[in-house]
């Protein structure tokens, strides 16, 4: 085999087996202080399903409550922290009064 296709080999392994274990084996908890995109797509999708907050992708204290609210009105464990299944509810509300009705996010993503 030549080197490109050894490499080509190595690439498609490492983003279909590898890629995907290592993602999943540290779920990231986002908490007061924390910054980044995955906050700002949370405070983003936060505002659409009507919990009011800023869209500065840094974690804070207004973030935290409305993370809370968000929790109490979907009866999840009330942390103020943005773990993976909160973030994911926060995601399939929105996307539910943005998308198509009866479609989740992960249907798509799992289709494609």
């Amino acid at each position: 085999m030549r080197r490109n296709s050894w490499l080509a080999l190595f690439l498609t392994v490492f983003c279909f087996v590898l890629l995907p274990v290592f993602a999943e084996a540290a779920p990231a908890v986002l908490k007061l202080g924390d910054k980044g995109w995955k906050v700002k797509v949370a405070q983003q999708k936060l505002n659409i399903v009507g919990i009011k907050t800023e869209t500065s992708g840094s974690f804070s204290q207004e973030t935290e409550k409305a993370v809370r609210e968000f929790q109490k009105k979907h009866k999840l464990k009330i942390t103020g922290l943005l773990d993976d299944r909160t973030y994911q509810r926060i995601i399939n509300e929105a996307f539910a009064r943005e998308g198509i009705r009866g479609v989740k996010g992960s249907d798509i993503v799992r289709t494609a």
